[in-house]
């Protein structure tokens, strides 16, 4: 997840951007005994619209990137301090009802001994689960939906009976798919993220005081 938050040069976001494809996205993973479903959510613009398959293409060519470089354990490492600081230090719950409720949430994901922590902290890092996932995240293992103001629903070859919507639904083109498996990040300009640089590792409190001279002045 670091890698898709990361928004600076040769990243996804700022490609996007810069082709005004798309103003932003959102990211989330769902998992559950049957299995884990990662979304992708783009807000694209007007040209983004028109041309989906060009946002796709910019997807799996970052997403081809990060899957042969691999887990970088120095920028997984950033991740697990930082999200040890954010626990350590976040703010108190508005209510008790909303710190019973979100406990209770977490009661049928994780064992009793983590749900205060699943989901926040990362105690023992997988490396081995993380490259899995991204050896999943492929072209063949997608499903895409495109949704338009201008969709003429009295066209739609599909209705949805409870939501009383039209819309239509057909395979993905091979073509398609073959030219999303063979996306360069090179080719665009996409970079792997780099290392997180301003993860706090010391967060003691200084004692010291000044002298009875008062402050020294530094600059």
């Amino acid at each position: 997840w670091n890698a898709m938050g990361h928004y600076g040069p040769g990243s996804l976001k700022a490609l996007l951007l810069k082709e005004d494809l798309s103003q932003s996205y959102s990211y989330y993973m769902e998992s559950t005994v049957a299995g884990s479903v990662v979304f992708f959510t783009f807000q694209l613009t007007q040209k983004g619209a028109q041309n989906a398959d060009q946002v796709l293409e910019y997807l799996f060519a970052y997403l081809n990137l990060l899957r042969t470089v691999g887990v970088d354990s120095k920028v997984l490492d950033g991740v697990r301090q930082l999200r040890q600081v954010s626990f350590d230090y976040q703010e108190k719950k508005s209510s008790e009802y909303e710190a019973v409720s979100s406990m209770g949430g977490s009661l049928a994901a994780y064992a009793p001994e983590d749900v205060l922590t699943g989901g926040v902290l990362i105690e023992q890092p997988n490396a081995a689960l993380i490259q899995q996932m991204l050896d999943s995240l492929v072209p063949s293992n997608m499903n895409v939906a495109l949704v338009s103001p201008t969709f003429d629903a009295s066209l739609a070859s599909q209705h949805e009976k409870y939501y009383d919507f039209g819309y239509n639904e057909s395979a993905i083109c091979p073509d398609l798919i073959k030219r999303l498996e063979k996306a360069e990040a090179s080719s665009f300009g996409l970079a792997a993220p780099p290392e997180l640089t301003f993860v706090p590792t010391k967060l003691d409190l200084i004692n010291e005081r000044a002298s009875s001279d008062g402050p020294e002045l530094l600059v």
